[in-house]
Formats: structure tokens, C-alpha cells, sequence
């Protein structure tokens, strides 16, 4: 408004002249009467300009400071557990941290992670989540995966998926229990890209049905010692599809406080999908119980099992440690056979405000069959964790495990179970 008016005093302040030119004319009034009220509508204008330039000013030392990228993540660290999933359409943090690993050692490892809620007016329903990871290790591995748990609007139907490409550089011992009991360690680099994805839609309650797919290429190169394939290839490509009945009372899948999970899956893999010489057939089983103890105590137990008959590629064979949620410790690929079966229990504390431990104990093996299955087999498994809350109920996992004559670190993001 200000600028408007000094806009017409202007305009008015060069009519002025003339029509005071008109007025000398005909009273003989002095000239300089115009020059009196120029220099004032000049002084008006400067004077208005510089209040502008002063409130710009009081403007600026008030508008917050621009913020560094280093600045922002830091604060995304800091307040990373506030729930955001009902302000904001993705509720994200990032990180980019020194990694070690078994099967890798040092390395780099980066990961964006994300909560979000296709419907932010629901009030029940659990908030959907992903994540992005990538990592690289100076004994050659280099790996990227994308995960997570889409729930759809009602909470009628859900997409879970994994998919995962690497290129590691592995210890090998063979692929069976008792080879890999005796050989001598050995080595060689596995190309594997994977992909296992399931929609459920819930059939009455608790009760999921999920139909899903599953695509597994592994291509072994470099190996020290190809007698401990057997006779089989080092390079295999299979695919198929699954069927799945399951009961889910858990509160949140990703750090569960409460409730039971039991799932039955069965999976197969026709020949024509696939360059195996036969069709198979997997079958997986899980129980997960969640109990409180105590305030801010959970008791966690977990049944895990995989039934595949004899006759599977060894690229698809159980891996003891496989996946660093059961028998964490151990190095993946250390013992492999067709069928697997594991159990743990483990206390989970939350120590104050984003900090909790945990300490678990289990058990579990690989085996050839179901009729060869021996409890003098089954070894032995327990550690310690630290929990650190990184996004609104998600914790940062970091387990130290231990087995039969091993040990080491997993650090990963969500419960182990």
C-alpha cells in the first residue's frame, strides 16, 4: 500500500510544476514554491525506501538460518522416533555407516528406510514400511536389496517383498551337514539375485491367505575346490510360485510387543521355470509367540523350519545362519543341507527412552532328510544385542552371536524376529 501511495504522490509531484506554472502566471506566485514541494516529495520517497530497507532487514535476522545437509541428518538422528506417518506422506531417514560383516569384513554400507500410511486417517491399522540397503566390503562384497510391508487401505489385503542382488566372495566347505563337518575351508565368488514376494488378503479375522512368486539365479565362479559340488552345476536358475495360509494377531510387525504368528507356506518350482532337471517342492513353517514379562520386558520365541525332501540344487539349500535372524553368529554358507530346523527365545528390555538390550539362547541344524535328522547335530547358539530406536518403534539391531567354535556381529534394522 505504502508503494502505491508514493506511486501517486509522484505521479502528482510531476503534474505539479504545470499546474503551479499556471498559477505563477496568473498571481505571480514564485517559482520556487514548485522546487519546495519536489524536494519534498523526494524526501517522502527516500524516506519510505529507507523504512522498507530497515524492515527487510529485521525480516532477515528474524527468518531461521539455512540449514547444512550435515545439520539435517543430524537432526533426522536425533528426532528420527517421532511418528511423522500422519503429517507426512513418507516418514524417511538415511544413513551411511562403517560396516562389518563375516562374510565381507570392512566396508560401507548405506540404507534409506521409510514408514508410511496409504490411509493417514486410520487409526488401527500399522503403518507400511521399506527399505533400500547397499553395501560394498574389502573382500570383494558389493550387494543392494530392496524390502518391506505394504498394507493396503482397509486393511484387507498386504504385499510383502524381498528382492536382493550381491556379489560375494565366500568361505565354502561343501553341501551337506557332514562335508561341511569335515572339509577343509574353501573359497569361491557367488553372483545371486533373489526375489521372494507374497500378497495376502484376510479371509476372516486373523486368518491370511497369500498366493506369491519366487526367483532365486546363482552363478558360482573362481571356486578352489569344485569336487565339493558333487557333480552339480555351478550355475542354476529357478523360479515358481507359492501358497500360504497364516494367523497374525502381532501389534507391529517390525518390533512385535504382543501376539502370536503361525504361517504355513508351500512353495513350487516346476522344471519348465527353470534349468533343474526336476520339479520341486519346499515347505516352511514358523510359530512366533510374544509374552510380556515385565514393565518394558518381552519374551520372544521363535520355531522355524524348512522341509524339502533330498533331492534340491545346492544353490536353494538351507544355509545355517542365512538372513541374520536365526542362529546369528554363524557363518552363512558354514553348514548347508536340504532341510533346516531352528528355535530361540530372547529377552528383550527397553532400557530408556530410544536404548534396550536383549540376550537370546537356541539351537538348531541342517540335515539330508527328514529320516536323517539326529539331535547330536543340533548345535548350539546364544548372544547378546543392543537395541537403538531409529524410527518410531523400529530398532536398530546390533547382536553379537555365538555357536559351536564361532562368533561374530550382525547389525541390521527391525527385530531378528
Amino acid at each position: 500500500m505504502k508503494r502505491y501511495i508514493i506511486y501517486i504522490i509522484i505521479l502528482l509531484g510531476w503534474g505539479t510544476p504545470h499546474v503551479l506554472a499556471q498559477s505563477a502566471t496568473d498571481s505571480m506566485a514564485p517559482p520556487s514554491q514548485s522546487e519546495a514541494i519536489a524536494q519534498s516529495v523526494s524526501d517522502s520517497v527516500a524516506s519510505s525506501s529507507q523504512s522498507e530497507a530497515m524492515a527487510q532487514s529485521e525480516a532477515d535476522s528474524v527468518a531461521p538460518p539455512h540449514k547444512s545437509a550435515i545439520r539435517r541428518y543430524i537432526d533426522n538422528l536425533i528426532h528420527g522416533n517421532v511418528d511423522k506417518t500422519r503429517s507426512q506422506r513418507f516418514d524417511l531417514s538415511f544413513a551411511v555407516v562403517p560396516t562389518y560383516t563375516r562374510e565381507g569384513g570392512v566396508g560401507l554400507g548405506g540404507a534409506v528406510t521409510a514408514l508410511y500410511r496409504l490411509d493417514r486417517q486410520d487409526t488401527v491399522m500399522q503403518p507400511s514400511d521399506f527399505q533400500l540397503s547397499g553395501s560394498a566390503a574389502v573382500k570383494g562384497l558389493y550387494a543392494v536389496g530392496l524390502q518391506g510391508h505394504n498394507y493396503f487401505r482397509g486393511d484387507r489385503s498386504s504385499l510383502t517383498y524381498v528382492l536382493k542382488a550381491s556379489r560375494k566372495t565366500l568361505d565354502f566347505w561343501g553341501i551337506n551337514f557332514q562335508d561341511c563337518s569335515q572339509n577343509e575351508v574353501s573359497q569361491y565368488v557367488r553372483d545371486q539375485v533373489k526375489f521372494d514376494g507374497i500378497y495376502k488378503i484376510k479371509l476372516v479375522n486373523d486368518i491370511e491367505l497369500g498366493v506369491g512368486a519366487l526367483v532365486n539365479y546363482t552363478n558360482a565362479s573362481k571356486m578352489l575346490n569344485p569336487s565339493y559340488l558333487i557333480d552339480e552345476r555351478k550355475s542354476y536358475f529357478l523360479s515358481g510360485i507359492s501358497a500360504s495360509l497364516q494367523y497374525d494377531t502381532r501389534d507391529f510387525v517390525l518390533n512385535p510387543r504382543r501376539g502370536i504368528y503361525a504361517m504355513l507356506k508351500g512353495t513350487l518350482l516346476p522344471r519348465f521355470m527353470g534349468t533343474y532337471d526336476k520339479t520341486l517342492m519346499l515347505t516352511t513353517a514358523q510359530f512366533d509367540y510374544y509374552h510380556n514379562l515385565w514393565p518394558n520386558a518381552i519374551m520372544a520365541y521363535d520355531i522355524y523350519a524348512v522341509m524339502a525332501g533330498s533331492n534340491l540344487p545346492w544353490t536353494i539349500r538351507q544355509e545355517l545362519g542365512e538372513g541374520a535372524c536365526r542362529m546369528r553368529g554363524y557363518y552363512s554358507g558354514r553348514y548347508i543341507d536340504n532341510n533346516l530346523i531352528t528355535t530361540q527365545v530372547e529377552i528383550r528390555q527397553h532400557l530408556g527412552k530410544r536404548l534396550g538390550c536383549a540376550a537370546w539362547v537356541g539351537t538348531g541344524t541342517v540335515f539330508p532328510s527328514w529320516g536323517q535328522f539326529r539331535v547330536k547335530d543340533l548345535l548350539p547358539n546364544y548372544g547378546l544385542g543392543l537395541r537403538v530406536e531409529v524410527k518410531h518403534n523400529v530398532n536398530l539391531r546390533i547382536d553379537y552371536g555365538f555357536g559351536r567354535r564361532t562368533g561374530g556381529i550382525v547389525i541390521e534394522f527391525a527385530e531378528a524376529f
